[in-house]
């Protein structure tokens, strides 16, 4: 049924039929051109999109590796000041040996009492036996002086030891290993 409906309406208006067929053809290449040219554009559009969404996300990320670069050495800051607050500590640990020194009463170099025993001041002039371990005179006071020295020399050696001990460990504590 479909063609004789199609024939009758093509016989009713044959004199219409090329009477615009330029100006339908122009239309119809027009209408071709514009479906290519807005897919093109469409595309291009989409395309700017992703690349200023891509700018916003680079400029995002180049903000948040400043801030995680100003925090890095915010903290390689703090840590070189934790390392010089460790090597002043262990200076200071050398001046425990010093006040030792001079500490209580009976102090190898307490000022208020001239005599260097550890018994205090004898009751025969300076002159203790020998039997209960103590040497005699003024060359005992210099036998002492001697040892006190040697005892602070050492403890200073020792101290400068366990520093250097501790400087390498405190370092390779900082460099994570």
């Amino acid at each position: 049924m479909a063609k004789p409906l199609s024939c009758a309406v093509l016989h009713d208006h044959r004199s219409h039929l090329l009477q615009n067929a330029l100006e339908d053809f122009l239309l119809l290449i027009r209408g071709i051109f514009l479906g290519i040219l807005h897919g093109a554009v469409e595309d291009l559009l989409l395309g700017l999109d992703l690349l200023l969404q891509g700018g916003a996300g680079i400029v995002v990320q180049l903000i948040a590796l400043g801030l995680k670069l100003l925090l890095q050495t915010l903290e390689f800051i703090i840590l070189s000041f934790q390392f010089v607050l460790f090597g002043l500590q262990l200076f200071s640990q050398s001046f425990e040996v010093a006040l030792a020194l001079v500490g209580a009463d009976h102090g190898l170099l307490n000022v208020d009492g001239p005599d260097f025993r550890a018994g205090g001041a004898g009751s025969d002039g300076g002159v203790v036996s020998e039997a209960a371990g103590e040497v005699a005179g003024p060359a005992g006071a210099a036998a002492l002086l001697v040892w006190a020295k040697a005892e602070i020399i050492e403890k200073a050696a020792m101290a400068r030891k366990e520093r250097r001990s501790l400087l390498v460990i405190g370092s390779l504590k900082l460099l994570g290993t």
